[in-house]
């Protein structure tokens, strides 16, 4: 029996993996953003700034803030740390309020976005 297409396929998808693996490890976006926000906070607030981000927002501007088809990148936001939080409280246009977030959340949130 000829092994070589396997072997051929078992190799391309190592070196497919590697490839993800080193990728991701060079353009993770919350690689320095967790430190930053640490610097802000306490370390288990960064977590949690991260957490909220996945829970409230990644769905509509992307999982690191790189925006999702007609939803905006949050990275390099031109706002105000108070502008931000308004926006996520009261929302915008297509964007929905966030009012059942507590101030300290936002807080966590716009230090994430700005860091981004």
């Amino acid at each position: 029996m000829n092994n070589k297409p396997i072997v051929f396929f078992v190799s391309l998808m190592a070196l497919t993996l590697a490839l993800v693996v080193v990728f991701q490890l060079k353009t993770d976006p919350f690689r320095n953003i967790q430190p930053q926000v640490q610097q802000q906070t306490d370390p288990h607030q960064a977590d949690t700034a991260i957490a909220l981000f996945s829970k409230n927002c990644a769905r509509c501007h992307g999982s690191f803030g790189e925006g999702k088809g007609k939803n905006p990148s949050l990275r390099g936001v031109k706002m105000t740390h108070e502008e931000i939080a308004q926006r996520i409280r009261t929302g915008k246009g297509k964007m929905p309020a966030f009012d059942k977030l507590s101030d300290e959340q936002i807080h966590l949130l716009v230090t994430l976005v700005e860091k981004m």
